[in-house]
């Protein structure tokens, strides 16, 4: 409860509220609360910058 001031730690413990930090990941400016779902999309960031594009298509 570092972050919470001493005033909300009083009152959390008089009504018996706990709390809790969700873990966060990351990735460019995208925010996941799932790791599978960070990999995922770098996978797929990472795959789209690789591709080479097609050709363009012409009418002969």
């Amino acid at each position: 409860m570092n972050d919470i001031n001493k005033h909300n730690q009083t009152l959390m413990r008089q009504y018996g509220i706990s709390t809790t930090y969700k873990q966060l990941y990351w990735y460019k400016q995208y925010c996941y609360e799932k790791l599978q779902d960070a990999i995922n999309y770098a996978r797929l960031d990472t795959e789209h910058d690789v591709i080479v594009p097609a050709s363009p298509v012409t009418d002969e």
